[in-house]
């Protein structure tokens, strides 16, 4: 039995054709396999926190009473009469992906760019949010107490997820607590 010579040309289609029959093997039993295309990367989640509006000399109960669905919760005669000011924020969360995040609030005194030293002004909770939607808009108000010895303060928000951060803090402008 005698084999037919191929020309070059035959040769490379030869070559060729097995390369793409062992390429279109190796692509099926990958795709069989779960070894498909990779994913679409994941949307970096974006918040945007703005004060809208500033309200001074505002007491912790006429707070509870004017902004109620932000108020965490009965207060004490001695509680309400705490005097602070209002922060209305409006805030805006974009590709969360189900995180339920806590947003927190510290206070610095603006002279030495410090967090104060009572602990009631560090760390303190303004609200949690389910970000199951895309994009979640709300508008909550916050209290915050007036500092004592300082003239100027500016507050830094903070998103948390339990420990993890949810993403940048943000700082409000300068605000003047009288």
């Amino acid at each position: 039995m005698r084999l037919k010579q191929r020309s070059t040309l035959e040769l490379v289609g030869v070559v060729a054709g097995a390369i793409a029959a062992v390429a279109g093997a190796i692509g099926g039993v990958a795709a069989l396999a779960g070894g498909g295309p990779p994913p679409a990367p994941k949307p970096v989640p974006q918040a945007d926190l703005k004060v809208t509006r500033f309200e001074p000399n505002i007491t912790r109960g006429e707070f509870a009473r004017r902004y109620p669905e932000s108020a965490p919760r009965a207060l004490t005669e001695r509680e309400g009469e705490a005097m602070g000011g209002v922060l209305v924020l409006d805030l805006g969360f974009r590709d969360f992906g189900g995180h339920r995040c806590t947003l927190t609030w510290t206070m610095y005194d603006d002279a030495n760019d410090a967090p104060m030293g009572d602990p009631a002004l560090v760390d303190q909770r303004a609200g949690t949010f389910d970000l199951h939607d895309p994009y979640v808009h709300l508008i909550p108000a916050v209290w915050i107490p007036a500092p004592t010895r300082v003239e100027a303060v500016y507050v830094i928000f903070s998103l948390r997820d339990g420990e993890m951060p949810c993403g940048s803090p943000f700082q409000s402008n300068t605000i003047a607590l009288e």
